[in-house]
């Protein structure tokens, strides 16, 4: 029996081509998914920028203004269960400096 003729090796020729056919619409996916995982990474490091900015011209405030702002920003009910999402607690996740300010001002607990 020839190499031609031997079954196995027709049979093994059409699986391996089969799994080529299938394997492409893989392979544009996997690409895809590099591309938008590329175009996520960069927004990222532009929002962090933006956001390193934001903070440390907030921090150059006095602590005096900061203070009256972090009232401001305590919800209108008299009593509420601490929640990291919002203040007083969200203020002390913001950064080093407005957690020193947060946790001296008795006001805000």
């Amino acid at each position: 029996m020839s190499h031609v003729d031997n079954p196995n090796t027709i049979q093994s020729g059409i699986k391996f081509t089969s799994l080529t056919v299938e394997a492409h619409p893989i392979r544009a996916v996997i690409r895809r998914t590099k591309y938008l995982r590329q175009q996520l990474t960069q927004k990222m490091v532009v929002i962090m920028n933006l956001h390193k900015e934001l903070v440390s011209d907030l921090c150059c405030l006095p602590t005096e203004v900061l203070c009256h702002i972090f009232i401001h920003c305590l919800p209108k009910t008299s009593y509420m269960l601490p929640n990291l999402k919002s203040p007083p607690m969200l203020l002390t996740r913001i950064c080093q400096c407005w957690r020193e300010i947060t946790m001296d001002m008795p006001s805000l607990w």
